[in-house]
């Protein structure tokens, strides 16, 4: 959740730029969150109003993210065109409308709440597809949110990277390709099929929070929505090294903050009942191998 946040605002300025290198500055005083970070925080508004009673959990997301784009419609790189059709004729018609048979890489960025929420990796995926399938209701929309969110589910209950790699391998997507080789030819790629498959390979990769950030973003492709897969994943093995979220903090404005902490609630109280990483990581900045201006106190 936070983690894809995170993930979303340091690859905010870089999501059409192709960037191609692994040493930049991951915030530089102009991220912002993007529609990556509005629609997690949608979700996770309705998982909060239907937890233990998810009988109408499709509707609410979809009412949610609907409120959620009318407060947040001039966001730094916009919103899906097919998702703004959607949010105007729901609108126009007073009601929610159907689908629209997608297969974007929206259907994974947002949905990371619900691992957070699942009581078994079986309820992570009926979760899944009860958020994903008001959208994103083609079957390669519907794989790429569930392969988050169980990489996500399995990441927050102790597995290890080979499990998680091995259970992807097997259930959704042939990783036969290292980051260095996506890296020579990849580009911006809206599809889940062509993003997710990199972005959990980014996770694969990485050494630990900021690493799995700088891998994903250093592909080339849809950086923000990249680093949100890539992040949330990251997130729930590493946990969340405090100086990064806390500049991330000062990116939000007062009503996404407070949606945020409560996130940040949520998952302190699946640390405090016994997953495996969901801790806040110990300091790593002055070791970090990576050169920056942004370390620390928020100064650039």
């Amino acid at each position: 959740m936070v983690g894809a946040i995170v993930g979303d605002v340091i690859g905010s300025i870089y999501q059409f730029e192709g960037l191609k290198i692994k040493n930049f500055d991951l915030f530089t005083g102009f991220n912002e969150m993007t529609d990556d970070s509005i629609l997690t925080m949608a979700i996770f508004s309705a998982l909060e109003q239907c937890e233990g009673n998810e009988a109408k959990l499709s509707t609410i997301a979809a009412k949610e993210m609907i409120r959620f784009y009318t407060k947040y419609p001039n966001l730094m790189g916009g919103y899906g065109g097919l998702f703004v059709d959607w949010v105007y004729r729901s609108l126009k018609k007073y009601r929610i409308q159907p689908a629209y048979n997608s297969y974007g890489n929206g259907a994974a960025m947002r949905v990371s709440s619900v691992a957070y929420f699942a009581k078994s990796l079986k309820h992570c995926k009926e979760l899944s597809r009860k958020v994903t399938e008001i959208t994103h209701n083609h079957p390669k929309g519907i794989k790429g949110a569930e392969a988050t969110s169980v990489a996500i589910y399995m990441a927050l209950h102790g597995k290890s990277r080979e499990e998680i790699k091995n259970y992807v391998e097997r259930h959704y997507y042939q990783l036969d390709k290292s980051c260095d080789e996506i890296r020579k030819t990849y580009q911006f790629e809206p599809s889940c099929q062509k993003t997710v498959p990199q972005s959990l390979q980014a996770f694969f990769e990485s050494t630990d929070y900021e690493d799995a950030i700088r891998t994903t973003i250093s592909l080339g492709g849809d950086a923000d929505t990249m680093g949100a897969i890539t992040g949330a994943v990251a997130e729930a093995y590493y946990g969340m090294p405090k100086w990064i979220e806390a500049k991330m903090l000062k990116c939000l404005d007062s009503h996404s903050k407070v949606i945020v902490q409560r996130m940040i609630l949520k998952r302190e109280g699946i640390k405090n009942k016994g997953s495996k990483a969901i801790s806040i990581e110990k300091e790593k900045s002055s070791n970090s191998k990576y050169k920056r201006k942004d370390k620390g106190d928020g100064s650039i």
